[in-house]
């Protein structure tokens, strides 16, 4: 039975990782003695003997699902179990192999006391707190060394946490960056995205690096600047729905910017594109508090540090956007830091429409804008409100 359309594609795209070295692979005649450790999950697990280099390893088995989670979990592997697994906190990620019927594996360091929960089961009675102290502290430095290296587990637990030789190890962890990459690699095929073309690998240091078109052009907040005196409202409408028709590309595709403003727009030859989504800062983009301008920042990271950005997060700092095409200025221009906005916008405050607004570009704006997520307009509603507003426009002429 032939795979299903979308798992060839994931898996091809998994073998070109392989291909470009961008992942280290073995033979699978390397690996003997294996013997199944957890068949209960999704994949078989596999305790093995590496021969050539005398090792006891974890043959983790890959299933390529059509909903691509296994598969971007097991490409997550890919770009940073490989960065940062030297780390002694961190479980070592070796590479992947494939057996004799093409199943892929990932070859991980075998821990011999198993995962905390049972090591805290079998173990409990005999630790003393000079013990619990040393666990604590080993599962901080492998957590501080994932942060300090932009990477946040997600899912960190008692299950996640490795003992070997009685030391912590933390796995499995920051299952989206991949899945972004992946995302990004079938989605940036529209004429309002700036391209993504794939990785490559920095030799000096071994981290992938993504590949982008060239934004030539002028950022928007420089075009607004330098034309807005010129344009009409017809022009301004129709810049609008170009960014609308970007980001509701995004966001059918299950990509949310997290960073949108007026610098991560260029202006180039006559088009609109939306560039600086999804990867290239991928800590920032997901915890809420250090992000970009507050002045385009979802009022939710104000209250809550913690808080994830999503398209809804997008949508208001696209409500942003449109009131700065709407008056030709960045937003909150008038203020003298950061610190002021994101107090004046935590209070609730907004920028002022500005004389001539179409009332319906208004109203919408507003609504992209308001406090409660829940509230906000999604992108295809906003953009036929934005064609709504055009035809208006036209039978005014």
């Amino acid at each position: 039975m032939e795979n299903p359309p979308k798992e060839n594609e994931r898996l091809k795209w998994f073998q070109k990782a392989i291909e470009d070295k961008l992942i280290n692979f073995f033979d699978f005649t390397e690996f003997g003695g294996k013997e199944k450790i957890d068949d209960k999950g999704p994949v078989s697990v596999h305790k093995s003997e590496w021969t050539n280099y005398g090792l006891t390893v974890v043959l983790k088995g890959i299933k390529f699902d059509v909903d691509g989670d296994n598969m971007n979990s097991f490409v997550k592997e890919l770009q940073t179990l490989q960065r940062v697994s030297f780390h002694p906190k961190i479980n070592h990620f070796y590479g992947v192999t494939k057996d004799p019927v093409g199943s892929y594996m990932i070859v991980l360091h075998h821990a011999n006391n198993g995962d905390l929960r049972e090591y805290l089961n079998n173990n409990f009675s005999k630790l003393k707190w000079d013990d619990k102290y040393r666990i604590a502290g080993e599962i901080s430095q492998g957590l501080a060394f994932l942060h300090n290296n932009d990477i946040a587990h997600r899912n960190l637990h008692t299950k996640n946490i490795l003992v070997h030789n009685n030391k912590m190890m933390i796995t499995d962890f920051d299952k989206e960056i991949i899945k972004e990459l992946e995302l990004l690699q079938n989605t940036t095929d529209h004429p309002n995205i700036i391209k993504f073309y794939g990785v490559t690998k920095d030799p000096s240091n071994e981290y992938p690096i993504m590949v982008l078109q060239y934004p030539e052009g002028e950022y928007l907040c420089d075009y607004l600047r330098r034309r807005s005196s010129e344009l009409q409202w017809t022009e301004k409408i129709s810049m609008a729905i170009e960014l609308a028709e970007g980001l509701k590309y995004l966001h059918e595709h299950h990509v949310a910017h997290r960073g949108l403003d007026s610098k991560h727009i260029v202006f180039y030859k006559g088009k609109m594109l939306i560039a600086g989504f999804g990867i290239p800062e991928h800590i920032s983009t997901s915890n809420s508090k250090t992000l970009g301008s507050p002045a385009y920042t979802d009022p939710q990271c104000l209250k809550e540090p913690t808080y994830k950005r999503d398209k809804r997060s997008d949508i208001y700092s696209f409500g942003v956007i449109l009131w700065e095409i709407s008056s030709g200025r960045p937003p909150f221009q008038s203020f003298e830091s950061g610190y002021a906005i994101t107090l004046h916008v935590f209070k609730g405050e907004r920028e002022l429409p500005v004389n001539d607004t179409p009332p319906q570009y208004e109203q919408l704006y507003t609504r992209c804008w308001v406090e409660d997520p829940e509230k906000r307009p999604d992108i295809v509603s906003i953009l036929e409100n934005l064609k709504q507003i055009q035809n208006a426009l036209s039978e005014t002429k």
